[in-house]
């Protein structure tokens, strides 16, 4: 369900659409120039489309025709406009979640990011915090179409609980008056836990006072609305706050990759690295450190170049991450070097599990232009909660150099 369905008569708009969203989005693209080709199309492809992309028609028959084809389908629909005093459509089809007025290139751009926010929807989770049953459905219903999942509480006790067993939830839609506990004091227990960047919180109150939207800023929301809401500024401010959160998601993973594997980097793994030895010593789980280095890296460089040495730390990487489980966490440590921090492994299981990656590595053929070349590593594990981090990552490196000079191709297990 990638495929977008662009309706438009004379075709112009349409061709600047799909440019468009090739450009960008890189979704496929079908084209329809009349009501009878836009039926045929759901008719036969509904399955294949996510979003339907229409101007709206100046007659009202065929107004009444298209919308009757939106709702038959159930196909979420943004509808473009070229006049500013042409009708809204967005109160007769609920299927209908913005119109935009195609006056100017960048409203074709944001029909753009309309799509891609739509596509990036799918199992983005929301709360809505409400002691007015009618507001949720009514927020849900809105929400839904935009392909969101939802989650109700009627009260701020409700979303603390929804919150603990639903942690990745990424926004909060709260209303600030509500019995026991408001969106005020619901808001600042949430910043306890979660930043600003982790869960967006948008706050909306029908109070006329001027100091409750700077209290509810100051005490972490993101966003604040006034009531009454119209529905298309809530689902602006609805994207806008998703749309942030996800740009400093991809700026802290650039920041937290390493540029040639995709692991992540060094800065990355301390960071998480004593979250996860917090959670060893309160009891939570077992933790072990592991350091694995290409042995004769140096060699390979001198022998074929710097883009063959780049080549086989990449496949490393690869081998890496297939062998290791996903609750692993696996990074580039600097230069050849590699460091795991593995969970819940006793001494004979990390043996097991590192000298499965040895030989998997040195079982791999490596393709150094169109030549087959062997690469081994030597990998040092420590299996002893020490008292630091830093402490059982140089336990680690002392096990590295232990293998290095048995020979180098094997796991030295250091036990205390």
């Amino acid at each position: 369900m990638h495929r977008v369905l662009i309706f438009e008569n004379d075709g112009s708009v349409a061709q600047l659409l799909s440019y468009r969203i090739r450009c960008r989005l890189s979704f496929p693209i079908s084209s329809a120039h009349t009501l009878e080709e836009a039926a045929s199309l759901l008719q036969t492809f509904r399955k294949d489309f996510f979003v339907f992309l229409v101007e709206w028609p100046e007659s009202r028959a065929a107004q009444a025709i298209l919308e009757n084809l939106i709702d038959e389908h159930q196909l979420p629909t943004i509808a473009f406009t070229t006049c500013d005093t042409q009708e809204e459509p967005t109160t007769k089809s609920p299927w209908i979640l913005d119109t935009v007025h195609k006056t100017c290139i960048h409203e074709v751009d944001h029909i753009v990011r309309l799509i891609n926010r739509l596509d990036k929807n799918k199992g983005v989770k929301v709360l809505i915090v409400d002691d007015a049953a009618y507001s949720r459905l009514h927020l849900r219903n809105l929400l839904e179409k935009h392909r969101l999942t939802v989650f109700e509480a009627a009260d701020a006790y409700a979303a603390l609980e929804i919150l603990g067993k639903e942690p990745d939830i990424r926004l909060a839609v709260i209303d600030y008056y509500m019995p026991s506990m408001d969106g005020l004091a619901l808001t600042a227990r949430l910043r306890e836990t979660y930043s600003r960047d982790e869960l967006a919180v948008l706050c909306i109150s029908a109070a006329d006072g001027k100091t409750i939207p700077d209290r509810l800023l100051r005490a972490g929301a993101n966003d604040f609305l006034a009531k009454p809401v119209s529905n298309s500024e809530f689902l602006c401010r609805v994207i806008n706050n998703l749309d942030r959160l996800d740009t400093i998601l991809e700026i802290r993973e650039a920041a937290y990759r390493d540029y040639l594997t995709g692991l992540y980097n060094r800065r990355y793994f301390m960071e998480a690295g004593h979250k996860l030895f917090a959670n060893a010593q309160r009891g939570n789980l077992n933790l072990c450190i592991a350091m694995i280095d290409v042995d004769y890296f140096k060699s390979i460089n001198d022998t074929f170049g710097h883009d063959a040495g780049d080549q086989v730390l990449r496949q490393v990487s690869a081998l890496l991450q297939r062998n290791l489980r996903k609750a692993d966490l696996v990074s580039r440590y600097g230069g050849e070097e590699f460091c795991v921090a593995a969970l819940n492994l006793n001494y004979r299981e990390a043996l097991r599990v590192f000298e499965k990656v040895r030989a998997t590595i040195e079982e791999n053929v490596f393709y150094i232009n169109h030549k087959p070349i062997h690469v081994r590593v030597s990998i040092g594990v420590s299996t002893y909660l020490a008292n630091t981090l830093d402490e059982m990552i140089r336990e680690a490196d002392r096990g590295l150099y232990q293998a290095k000079n048995k020979g180098r191709n094997q796991v030295v297990v250091n036990l205390k």
